[in-house]
């Protein structure tokens, strides 16, 4: 049956339905319609239409360390499936030639309901944020046209080619930036406890409930229900890192208000998605929890509440580790490529 309190947007590339006794949701490719959570808001930006054929492009896109110059970094490099399209071993995204960026790389999912993209909002569209990283120098320094001219010469992308409807001879710029938003925009996590919870499927046991309700006095502010995010930018009171001299959206607008204002990231998939801010500094949701409840991070509530204590640190953590969602994480569609893994051999 299909999952309750889930309504139907067209034109997207995954149907959620239950199947057995505690089952998770079955995403497939190729349906004309998804289904999500009566409570979401309706996305911000333009969803593509349903083509399997250009999310398989884009997937296949997505993993190649061939769009980089020196061969060895892919999008996937920075973002991978089973951190929910983050990266885990290091606290700073690397690039080509062994250089180190200046910021954490930020999960992706649920992208569409972004009011703008990176920390700093620099990027506006999805499009604009594909672009950044495969042109910076220190991340993948490739070209669109390079792409291009690999992408036409390259047996392994034959078959998508033809699926897509295009030629070698009629591929553009256009036709690149297209498959990887189609793959990127179709990352869509609404498969957690909490989900399954507003829509009569589960329920919350004392201690999350508990911290439910705590996240909705201390961290509801920012991080809005049901995306867990409200889409722009505060200041949470961490201070300078010397080292990387990063302020955030100060950098672009220079407005005094906005020195280490950073895009407010999502809740979901906390689990997975370590380490945590913009430069990565904390290893832990403890951290986090301890910044707001003992560190800098509890000016945040300007007196008008108190901080919350160590045991309700406990029942907060408890709400938040219902934020994750496995499915999205273990899906097979979303995880590197037969053909990339296969190649040449």
């Amino acid at each position: 049956m299909l999952f309750r309190g889930f309504h139907k947007y067209k034109s997207v590339l995954f149907t959620v339905v239950l199947g057995g006794a505690g089952a998770l949701g079955v995403f497939w490719i190729g349906s004309e319609q998804t289904e999500l959570p009566k409570s979401w808001p309706k996305p911000r930006h333009k969803m593509l239409k349903t083509d399997s054929a250009w999310f398989n492009f884009g997937r296949v896109l997505f993993y190649d360390t061939h769009l980089s110059r020196d061969q060895k970094i892919s999008c996937a490099s920075c973002h991978q499936s089973a951190t929910a399209f983050a990266h885990v071993d290091h606290r700073l995204s690397h690039g080509i030639d062994d250089q180190v960026g200046t910021r954490n790389a930020p999960a992706l999912f649920n992208l569409l309901w972004f009011k703008s993209f990176m920390w700093d909002g620099s990027a506006k569209t999805l499009i604009d944020q594909i672009q950044i990283p495969i042109s910076h120098p220190a991340e993948m320094d490739f070209s669109l046209s390079q792409i291009i001219r690999y992408v036409q010469t390259d047996s392994l992308y034959t078959v998508h080619l033809q699926r897509t409807g295009l030629t070698s001879e009629k591929l553009s710029k256009f036709h690149v930036l297209k498959a990887l938003e189609h793959f990127v925009s179709h990352l869509i996590s609404a498969n957690s406890k909490y989900d399954r919870v507003l829509s009569g499927q589960a329920n919350f046991n004392s201690d999350e409930t508990s911290g439910y309700h705590l996240y909705k006095s201390y961290c509801a502010s920012c991080h809005t229900e049901p995306l867990m995010t409200r889409g722009d930018f505060a200041q949470n009171f961490l201070p300078l890192n010397p080292a990387l001299n990063d302020s955030g959206k100060f950098k672009l607008t220079r407005k005094p208000e906005d020195f280490m204002q950073f895009k407010i990231p999502s809740l979901r998939n906390l689990s997975f998605s370590f380490p945590y801010m913009h430069d990565g500094r904390f290893q832990s949701l403890r951290e986090v929890l301890r910044h707001y409840r003992t560190g800098l991070g509890k000016n945040v509530y300007k007196n008008k509440i108190r901080p919350y204590t160590l045991e309700e640190e406990d029942r907060l953590l408890a709400f938040l580790l219902c934020l994750n969602d496995t499915f999205f994480v273990r899906q097979p569609v979303y995880k590197v490529p037969k053909s990339i893994i296969f190649r040449g051999k």
